[in-house]
């Protein structure tokens, strides 16, 4: 008899059926192997991130494995678990509407017979009393495999995210609700500044289970990194380029490949000129494929404001007509009767 098994039999009188708190001995514990929503990418039961700074396609990749979830679609031919989503959409949600309508022509599936629920108002995830009522959603819900929380900063009321103490809250919340439906929580987050890594206080990527990073390359691809994978393999490299869909676009998987870097242009004007080129192509989309001649200043104008950061709608009419100038006088653009074309630099 070892030492284990000798002590083990002068306890038995102590014994009870349940240890409390949740603990449990090591010959109770089954070693299982680590389960997946979507095979190798997004586990079950954890909190996943998706980071990266802004126009990097994040709510595009993002919608795009949450609507596999829900209908049961392979993801790029990786296997997935069919579940009930819920999508908390802190901002864009007409947009997200329109990004979904297009992943449904993509994908040929009926949105009304998805197992989706997509939220009309920011939800804040640090208030109790919300997720106490979020939690009653089982009483009408029984399968919920996946929530997403997009973005933090939209759904965390006025969260301080450098703050230990506020980044604590969110993350508790979102623990709360992964043992409570026994789902994963996965949160699209922006990085910081330097763009090498999630913004705010470090313990965020400390409670991830696993982590994406997304980076725009070229015009229309985005380069998606596994940064994190604690009990798993860390998938490769995945690169995807926007393809114009219906009135929105859809993410294509590619070969991983470098582009060269649009060297001279800030940030607003790169945004702007995105912007103009992705309403182009969906044009040219519409029509079948037939070359369009150009896009009008105020559709150009009202996506370039969509996407901007700016803090008011001022602000962001503003930072477009830099950047609209910047760009014809750069010869990127040509103004012809009203209308903005394609210059000779950027063909």
């Amino acid at each position: 008899m070892n030492e284990f098994a000798k002590y083990d039999s002068t306890q038995s009188e102590k014994k009870t059926s349940a240890l409390p708190l949740g603990l449990t001995y090591l010959r109770d514990i089954k070693i299982m192997p680590p389960k997946f929503l979507i095979e190798k990418i997004l586990p079950l039961n954890c909190l996943i991130g998706v980071v990266g700074p802004s126009y990097t396609y994040k709510t595009f990749l993002m919608l795009d494995m949450a609507l596999c979830i829900a209908a049961k679609v392979p993801f790029n031919d990786f296997v997935v678990k069919q579940g009930t989503v819920i999508y908390v959409a802190g901002e864009g949600r007409i947009g997200t509407a329109q990004r979904i309508e297009a992943w449904c022509i993509k994908h040929s599936q009926n949105r009304d017979e998805l197992p989706f629920i997509l939220s009309q108002t920011a939800i804040n995830f640090r208030d109790i009393e919300t997720i106490k009522q979020l939690k009653t959603i089982h009483e009408q819900v029984d399968d919920i495999s996946l929530i997403v929380i997009d973005t933090l900063n939209r759904n965390s009321g006025s969260m301080n995210e450098n703050a230990p103490a506020d980044m604590s809250e969110f993350i508790n919340a979102c623990s709360e609700l992964i043992d409570h439906f026994g789902c994963s929580v996965c949160v699209v987050h922006h990085t910081g500044k330097d763009a090498n890594g999630a913004r705010g206080h470090s313990s965020f990527y400390a409670a991830l289970d696993a982590e994406f990073t997304t980076k725009r390359v070229g015009d229309h691809d985005v380069l998606v990194k596994c940064t994190k994978q604690k009990d798993a393999p860390e998938l490769e490299d995945m690169q995807f380029f926007a393809v114009a869909t219906g009135n929105s676009i859809t993410l294509d998987l590619t070969e991983v490949r470098k582009f060269k870097k649009q060297d001279g242009l800030s940030g607003d004007q790169k945004l702007a000129l995105n912007c103009f080129k992705e309403l182009l192509d969906a044009k040219q989309a519409k029509f079948g494929g037939v070359t369009v001649q150009g896009i009008e200043l105020g559709e150009w104008r009202n996506l370039f404001k969509q996407r901007h950061a700016g803090d008011n709608d001022k602000s962001k009419n503003t930072a477009h007509n830099r950047a609209r100038t910047a760009l014809v006088e750069a010869k990127l653009l040509n103004l012809i009767d009203g209308v903005y074309c394609l210059g000779d630099k950027a063909t």
